[in-house]
């Protein structure tokens, strides 16, 4: 029996409405953006121990090579960037953790927050380099010139000049892997529709 309610077809018979067309949200946080927010989550709890791992550093060294290492690290002014670094890493660990959540949730200062990490990180990253080969390799040497038979402060030299530029690479990728996605104009909009209206 015909539905009196529905439109008539041609021959004037029942015409079944149209199935709803099912289409993705647009807000969607997608495979990509939760990739980021995982190793945002990652690397900022892992950088919350960089600090008082450093810091225990100062009491665990035993050999005379790993005491005089840490004595070189924390005086003059490599002393005074050891400090400084670690204070901003700390403080762009939060960040990157704060970010990392707030992407799962998609929420907008949460593109705010990784934008202002890309930043520092990347600024922050390009002085290590600098005082990395500025400042400490030069002290690695003199360690090495200070302990002439000891193989482990030579290694230590080389491995640290070594260490150093891997290291510079590698806490780079992230801060600019953020700059990249976070101003993708698809990534805006998605955050952006989260936003309340009216």
């Amino acid at each position: 029996m015909a539905n009196p309610y529905s439109p008539p077809g041609p021959s004037g018979g029942y015409v079944p409405p149209p199935y709803p067309q099912y289409a993705p949200p647009q807000n969607a946080r997608g495979s990509g953006l939760t990739v980021l927010a995982y190793f945002a989550v990652i690397f900022g709890s892992l950088g919350l121990l960089g600090a008082p791992m450093t810091l225990a550093g100062r009491f665990i060294a035993r050999d005379p090579v790993s005491r005089r290492t840490q004595e070189i690290m924390w005086e003059g002014a490599l002393g005074v960037w050891t400090s400084v670094s670690l204070f901003i890493g700390l403080i762009l660990s939060i960040v990157l953790l704060s970010a990392g959540i707030g992407i799962f949730k998609m929420r907008p200062w949460a593109r705010r927050l990784s934008l202002i990490y890309g930043v520092i990180g990347v600024v922050t990253g390009i002085l290590h380099s600098i005082v990395h080969f500025a400042l400490y390799v030069p002290a690695m040497a003199r360690l090495a010139d200070e302990f002439p038979r000891n193989p482990m402060a030579r290694a230590g030299a080389i491995g640290g000049a070594i260490g150093g530029v891997i290291g510079a690479l590698f806490g780079l990728a992230l801060p600019v892997t953020m700059l990249i996605v976070m101003t993708r104009p698809l990534i805006q909009a998605k955050f952006q529709a989260q936003r309340p209206h009216g």
